[in-house]
């Protein structure tokens, strides 16, 4: 009886592997037209990846995404010589710097940056000042005047 039902399994199964296969024939072309459209859709990202993103992204904040879509691309089996140079000019360009030089231009543009916030921040509260300056004085021209209209008065002649 073990011996009948290890049969019945093993005649259920391989019946399970010819309709597996003939679904696989159905649906192939299908199949590598899925293929094709992700390929593709890497691709496209790869490409927008590329016009969005500066050398300096890509060996900073960038690096794993970028690394991530070139090995899925390479695994894809897109051009490996295209893949290669993409790679050099993305994370090895021409300019020859190193990264103590790299460091020292990140910190000197960070110490720039807060020079200008505070350069900004100045500007903002002498602008500040001069509009009080400038109420001041307005208020002071009208107290001026207005004195000056009292003078008027008790300078006048007292007349007939």
């Amino acid at each position: 009886m073990k011996e009948l039902n290890y049969t019945a399994i093993l005649n259920i199964f391989l019946i399970l592997i010819r309709l597996a296969k003939q679904v696989l024939k159905k649906n192939l072309n299908s199949l590598r037209n899925r293929f094709k459209g992700c390929a593709y859709n890497l691709l496209a990202e790869l490409l927008k990846f590329l016009e969005t993103h500066s050398v300096l992204d890509v060996l900073g904040s960038c690096h794993s995404e970028f690394v991530e879509l070139l090995l899925d691309a390479r695994n894809f089996g897109f051009d490996k010589d295209w893949l290669d140079s993409v790679e050099r000019r993305a994370m090895f360009p021409d300019i020859q710097i190193s990264q103590d030089a790299m460091q020292t231009l990140l910190d000197s543009k960070q110490q720039v940056t807060k020079e200008v916030e505070v350069l900004h921040l100045k500007i903002e509260i002498l602008s500040q000042h001069v509009e009080d300056l400038k109420h001041q004085l307005t208020c002071s021209k009208a107290v001026l005047k207005n004195i000056i209209q009292q003078e008027a008065v008790l300078s006048a002649l007292i007349g007939y």
